[in-house]
């Protein structure tokens, strides 16, 4: 330890990796020395706690998923983040499998819905890979082992009746956001990947829409994000036949740089919404547009396409996310068939 000029004793150490340099006003070394090592406790201390604490860690982590995730995302990373104020205070070591368990336990019995839990579920695993990989924390993400409660009411993704696809197809473009629908049902593009797609992406000779970007709305406004929901999204889509005509009359009057739907920029959110309200009233069924990707599934399944095929052409990045959808469509089926032969059988 050594005095400066200005009649300060300096002392420095390396905490972490890092050279720190520590100062005392005090009259002698002696009181020196023992108050630099108060200061030394408490930088380790408030070190430790940044961290170690779960409030400060899960702050941290939505701060850099900002940067590298959609607007819609964060924001749902804030909604679950109210669910974990009971962890705040606590260090993310001490937080065991159990105490999650039972807050997810809780969510389910107070009604949330599976969406919901399972947004709190992410959020906690993101938070532990965040302190392992930019704190170099000693613990273990153990989230895959945590349940999702089956009181946790679960949305069902449906495909819409079967007059409601022959209905898209027979109205075509002659209606307003007809091509919006029709390009749902033929390529299962997600709307974000849609309303961001562009005449350069479309090579009508090779038959395929390159997937390049992805468009989220930040309060209203389209926001280009050169990245996609998942690596397995970053691919392309074939244009089916059924689909090709109405493109081909789409790209003829835009320039390459145009975007398909806004030509100049994309749609913003509003106008999507209003646009697909005014087509649903036409087709005559209210009906999400996502409820298309589910309908382009159904066509695969339909149409015999293998579970693996189908996978890279939803572009889902677990292939049991595929399963899943082809197995409700057996059940469903198999349902009908049975049904039938009941039907059938109780006429003879």
């Amino acid at each position: 330890m050594k005095r400066r000029a200005d009649g300060r004793w300096a002392k420095k150490k390396t905490i972490d990796g890092k050279l720190v340099c520590f100062y005392s006003t005090a009259n002698t070394e002696r009181q020196a020395l023992s108050d630099i090592e108060n200061q030394m406790i408490k930088y380790q201390k408030e070190l430790y706690d940044s961290e170690h604490n779960f409030e400060a860690l899960v702050l941290e982590a939505i701060e850099l998923k900002e940067a590298t995730t959609g607007f819609k995302n964060v924001e749902s990373y804030k909604t679950a983040l109210t669910h974990l104020k009971p962890f705040y205070d606590m260090d993310i070591e001490d937080i065991r499998p159990l105490m999650v368990q039972k807050l997810l336990d809780n969510m389910g019995n107070q009604g949330y819905s599976f969406s919901s839990v399972h947004k709190v579920k992410t959020l906690l695993s993101v938070v532990f890979d965040y302190a392992i990989v930019h704190k170099e924390v000693n613990t273990q993400n153990f989230l895959s082992s945590i349940k999702i409660p089956k009181t946790a009411k679960k949305g069902v993704v449906t495909s819409p009746p079967e007059f409601v696809r022959d209905k898209i197809f027979e109205c075509g473009t002659s209606v307003d956001f007809g091509l919006w629908a029709i390009m749902l049902i033929c390529t299962g593009l997600r709307r974000g990947e849609q309303a961001a797609l562009k005449k350069s992406d479309i090579d009508l000779e090779s038959n395929i829409i390159n997937l390049n970007r992805s468009v989220a709305f930040v309060h209203n406004q389209p926001q280009i994000k050169d990245r996609l929901k998942t690596d397995a999204s970053k691919d392309s889509v074939p244009i089916i036949q059924k689909l090709k005509p109405y493109l081909i009359e789409a790209c003829q009057d835009l320039c390459p740089d145009d975007f398909i739907f806004g030509k100049e920029k994309p749609l913003t959110e509003t106008q999507i919404k209003k646009g697909w309200e005014k087509y649903c009233k036409h087709i005559g069924y209210k009906f999400k547009g996502h409820q298309l990707r589910h309908a382009y599934a159904l066509l695969l399944y339909e149409a015999g396409v293998d579970v693996k095929t189908a996978q890279r052409l939803l572009r889902h990045a677990d292939i049991r996310t595929t399963m899943n959808i082809y197995t409700d469509f057996s059940k469903k089926m198999t349902d009908e068939s049975v049904k039938k032969i009941d039907s059938y059988l109780s006429s003879i």
